[in-house]
């Protein structure tokens, strides 16, 4: 495996809108019997020696409200929740997820059970993992209060400094590790491949591949599993950069189905990448 590195996973979109899915959106009926007594509505005709004539009657009202809908939200690219960005969140899930050994990753979860509140790298929103490849069934009670990052498809890419094996793979005299790295992610992005996202089988948004996120450059730890041991870069930190098409939302309560999926394909088999991950859902 060469040291300058991607890993499939995970991605987002730039300045798209916002869409918000309303669910149970009804009209309820309140109807009251409100039996107004002694309301009298005066008028006064004068007409020669007439007096005053007071009507005084009951009525029942019956009024019809809107309930307030529960809605599913998808962030805008250019929004924040709780503080964090669609980058930031980008970021934390290469971290999360690809800087940790294979069998310790929440990436290669069978039942969900590793994208649980006590797992997750930030207290303040739910990341849902998703796999290096294949289908995936899991489950997982969440939080309402929390927003939820869906992280679909893209690449986590690294290189090393002074790295044996590729030491003219470096950025330019007074060039930013982003800079530099930024043609290369966009390159990979430029070969066909799909994305989706639905929620109780429909779909989040128009156009998933509208929310493309791109972190800024970071620096982690690389494991064992993803380096060519006779580069002999063990223990070094990578520059990092990740791409990825991910949809930040706020769930209602509730149950749901949730089923993202992407492919990167290609006419050799050994190159050929989808991914499906299925994940029931219970907000509370």
């Amino acid at each position: 495996m060469k040291n300058r590195s991607e890993i499939f996973g995970f991605f987002y979109a730039q300045k798209s809108p916002k869409y918000v899915i309303y669910r149970n959106l009804f009209y309820s009926e309140v109807c009251t019997n409100n039996l107004i007594k002694n309301l009298t509505m005066k008028k006064l005709f004068y007409h020669s020696i007439l007096s005053a004539l007071i009507a005084s009657f009951a009525f029942i009202s019956c009024k019809k409200t809107e309930t307030e809908p529960e809605v599913l939200k998808v962030y805008a690219l250019t929004e924040t929740a709780n503080g964090l960005s669609y980058g930031d969140l980008d970021e934390l899930t290469s971290k999360w997820l690809v800087g940790v050994s294979p069998d310790k990753s929440a990436a290669t979860d069978e039942d969900g059970k590793l994208s649980g509140s006590a797992y997750q790298p930030n207290p303040n929103v739910t990341i849902l993992a998703f796999n290096f490849g294949g289908k995936s069934k899991r489950k997982l009670t969440i939080p309402a209060s929390k927003p939820v990052y869906v992280p679909i498809l893209g690449y986590t890419y690294w290189y090393f400094d002074n790295d044996p094996c590729d030491p003219t793979f470096k950025p330019a005299p007074n060039q930013t590790v982003e800079a530099f790295l930024r043609p290369h992610m966009e390159e990979l992005f430029l070969a066909p491949h799909t994305v989706s996202a639905k929620i109780n089988g429909q779909d989040i948004v128009p156009d998933v591949k509208k929310y493309l996120s791109k972190s800024k450059a970071f620096t982690m730890t690389i494991p064992d599993e993803y380096q060519d041991p006779a580069c002999n870069n063990k223990g070094k930190l990578a520059n990092v950069l990740s791409h990825s098409y991910a949809l930040l939302l706020k769930l209602p309560k509730g149950k749901h189905t949730l089923v993202y999926a992407g492919a990167f394909p290609d006419k050799d088999p050994a190159l050929n990448f989808e991914t499906e991950v299925t994940w029931d859902l219970t907000v509370e």
